[in-house]
């Protein structure tokens, strides 16, 4: 753990840990110079010592970059420290984590709110994975004629 306080990088002051889970910490953190409030997720220092994990890490960070949606955190910035710890700094989202809100509504979320967030989620996804017939066409594949969609919808009796 980064105790409070620390400079991370020479430009990231830690100031509290927002959430940890199985690859890393998220801190909240500010840049020095200009007082950005953000969000560092630093990886598992036995993590980061895996030449191949660190870099999936890095180049994970990126990828809701590239989404290009206003449901996906923007990535600023990103470094390895001098003692070997790889993090990604991001903008620091304000609100409820979506357990916090189904907590609120008593343990489970309404049928609404999963369906508007269940539909926002799908938006992101689409947006970051091409369709099947866009990824067959980047791979020079053809859909062969008179095959139907892979995926059915179960009728019951």
């Amino acid at each position: 753990m980064i105790e409070p306080g620390t400079l991370l990088d020479k430009k990231w002051r830690i100031q509290a840990v927002l959430g940890q889970g199985g690859t890393g910490v998220v801190y909240a953190a500010l840049h020095d110079r200009n007082q950005l409030p953000v969000a560092v997720k630093v990886l598992h220092a036995e993590l980061a010592r895996d030449d191949s994990m660190r870099k999936r890490f890095l180049h994970e960070g990126y990828a809701a970059n590239r989404v290009g949606h206003p449901g996906t955190v923007q990535v600023m910035d990103d470094g390895v420290t001098a003692e070997g710890l790889a993090y990604l700094v991001m903008e620091r989202l304000e609100g409820k984590s979506l357990d916090a809100v189904a907590d609120d509504a008593g343990g489970t979320l309404t049928v609404g709110d999963a369906v508007s967030f269940g539909m926002a989620w799908l938006e992101i996804i689409t947006r970051h994975h091409p369709s099947r017939s866009e990824a067959r066409e980047r791979a020079g594949l053809k859909r062969r004629q008179g095959q139907g969609p892979g995926l059915r919808a179960r009728t019951h009796p």
